[in-house]
Parts: structure tokens; C-alpha cells; sequence
């Protein structure tokens, strides 16, 4: 095996250097999140001002439409929308893209649930409903994080300008629902951007092993 065939490629190593970036800093900001936190009976500034404010623009009109954006995030409705992009993946015949969604997606959300029983961190006192199960990290926040992972997927192989079309839009949908979540009082901001961290870092990792592994399979091997 000659050096320059032991290693991906110089856009698979863009890629995974950009995934590595992705990781880290999604890891930082889940892992510092539940040290700052010391088992949810730390809060940071950010937490009580922005429930403050939610409090402070809240309207009837304005929890029934937060509800119905927040349900966007919900575990079946990410799952039925990772489902979607990973059957077209895999009609399109690209396997490893449609499991690093599925992967991703079931990986992270079983790190949230883990996590949150290892917080343990009570819902915020305003919360306008009875929201089921502990506060860190946002499982809709991290589940949002989905949406990015599929509009990066699915327009790789299109025009620079749909992709960035596609992922800031993605971007902007994940925003939303993560600030629904602290409007209906059912999260602190630090829920949700330790939601953002943590499935940031697990899409992250898993898109390196894929692309590791799709290097691995295409690499001729020696006498």
C-alpha cells in the first residue's frame, strides 16, 4: 500500500477535519454543560434571563403556536423524517449516508436519555405543561439536530448554493424549536444548547467513522 493510498483523499480529509472541529465543540459544550450544572442545582445566567423573558412575552396565541412548532422536534416526528432521508439514501445506493442518519439519530437519543436520569435536573418551574421526564439536555433541541444532518445528506451531491439553501434553513428550524422549548418553560437555554452539543458531537463522530470505513473498503490491499 503506497502512503498516498493509506490516507482518504484531500476532500474526505476536509470532511473529516470539519467533523472533528464539529465534535469537539459539540462535546465541550454537552460535557462542560453537566459539570457547570453539578447535577441541575447550578443555573447560568442565561437560564434565568431567558425564562424571564419568555414569561414576559407570553400569550395564548403565542404557547399554542410554540406547541405546535415544538412538536416538530418530537421523537416520532424526527423519526419519521430520518426514516424518509435514509430510505432515499439507500434507493440512491448510498448505504453509509443513510446509516450515519439512522445511527446518529438513535445514538443520540439514547446519550439524552442516559443523561438525563444522570443530571437529574427538575423542569423549570414555569413550565406552561406537564412535560414528561428531567430537563438536561432538550431532547427535542437534540433531536432538531436531525434536520441539519439530513439537509447535509441529501443535497452533498447538489449545487453549493442548494446546499447552503438547505443547511441554513435546517439550521434555522433546529433555532426555532430549541427556542420554543425555553418559551413554553419547558427547558433552560442550557438544555437546549447542551441538546445542540450533544447531538452535534454524535452526528459528528459518527459521520468520521463512516467515512473511515467507506476509505477502508476502497482501499486496494497488498501482496
Amino acid at each position: 500500500m503506497t502512503p498516498a493510498a493509506s490516507s482518504p483523499g484531500s476532500e474526505g480529509r476536509e470532511a473529516i477535519r470539519a467533523l472533528a472541529a464539529i465534535a469537539l465543540v459539540g462535546g465541550l459544550i454537552f460535557f462542560g454543560f453537566i459539570l457547570v450544572l453539578d447535577g441541575g442545582t447550578v443555573h447560568i445566567v442565561g437560564d434565568q434571563r431567558v425564562l424571564g423573558w419568555a414569561l414576559d412575552l407570553r400569550t395564548d396565541t403565542g404557547l399554542s403556536v410554540a406547541r405546535a412548532v415544538s412538536h416538530l422536534g418530537a421523537f416520532p416526528s424526527v423519526a419519521f423524517a430520518v426514516l424518509l432521508a435514509a430510505l432515499w439514501c439507500a434507493r440512491g445506493r448510498r448505504v453509509p449516508e443513510a446509516i450515519v442518519l439512522v445511527a446518529g439519530f438513535l445514538l443520540t437519543w439514547a446519550i439524552v436519555t442516559a443523561t438525563k436520569e444522570l443530571v437529574g435536573r427538575p423542569r423549570p418551574s414555569i413550565a406552561s405543561y406537564d412535560a414528561i421526564g428531567l430537563s438536561y439536555p432538550s431532547g427535542h433541541a437534540a433531536n432538531s439536530m436531525a434536520y441539519v444532518a439530513i439537509a447535509i445528506v441529501v443535497t452533498r451531491l447538489m449545487s453549493r448554493h442548494a446546499r447552503f439553501v438547505a443547511v441554513a434553513g435546517a439550521i434555522a428550524l433546529a433555532t426555532v424549536i430549541g427556542a420554543t422549548r425555553c418559551y413554553l418553560g419547558v427547558h433552560y437555554l442550557s438544555d437546549v444548547l447542551g441538546g445542540y452539543g450533544v447531538a452535534a458531537m454524535v452526528f459528528a463522530l459518527v459521520g468520521m467513522a463512516a467515512l473511515f470505513a467507506v476509505h477502508l473498503r476502497q482501499t486496494p490491499s497488498t501482496p
